[in-house]
């Protein structure tokens, strides 16, 4: 084995021909196995101090590749709040008033006409996060349904906020 990857080696590293006794693709003289030094390398000199490795954001990507990224999360916030919007109008549905809470909607009240109540929406780990990690923002309004996510920096305003309904 050891052979093998010494031949190798020396192969990619010397550009000999294609086995060690035929003719060298350079115009030099074929290098068997034997006849070459092992390929080594020294591990590199350590300095007094090395300066620990930077972690990478998240936005260390490519130009491109984080705007697609952007772009992804955005229109999974917005099938998010679409979803939860749904779920909203079936729970007005059966109960007549829509949910003040999405809590609501995870784990639906009592229903006096139904001996099996079912949650309107299911989520892993409690309520719903947008892809940034933040709770959205569900406000029933009457017969209106108001909901938002805050978009990549977490704070109201900014432009980057996603929304659902009237202001």
């Amino acid at each position: 084995m050891k052979t093998q990857l010494s031949i190798a080696i020396v192969f990619a590293v010397v550009g000999c021909a294609k086995d060690s006794t035929g003719p060298a693709d350079a115009g030099g003289p074929a290098v068997s196995a034997k006849q070459a030094a092992p390929v080594t390398t020294a591990p590199p000199e350590k300095s007094e101090k090395a300066p620990p490795p930077a972690e990478k954001p998240e936005t260390a990507l490519p130009a491109g590749a984080a705007k697609q990224l952007l772009l992804a999360r955005i229109e999974k916030a917005k099938t998010d709040m679409r979803n939860i919007e749904m779920a909203a109008k079936l729970f007005h549905l059966d109960y007549g008033r829509l949910p003040t809470l999405i809590k609501e909607l995870l784990d639906p009240p009592k229903h006096p006409d139904m001996d099996d109540v079912r949650p309107f929406l299911e989520v892993k780990d409690g309520v719903p996060l947008d892809p940034w990690g933040h709770e959205y923002i569900y406000e029933a309004r009457g017969d209106e349904i108001f909901l938002q996510s805050l978009g990549p920096d977490g704070e109201p305003g900014g432009g980057d906020d996603i929304t659902i309904g009237k202001e």
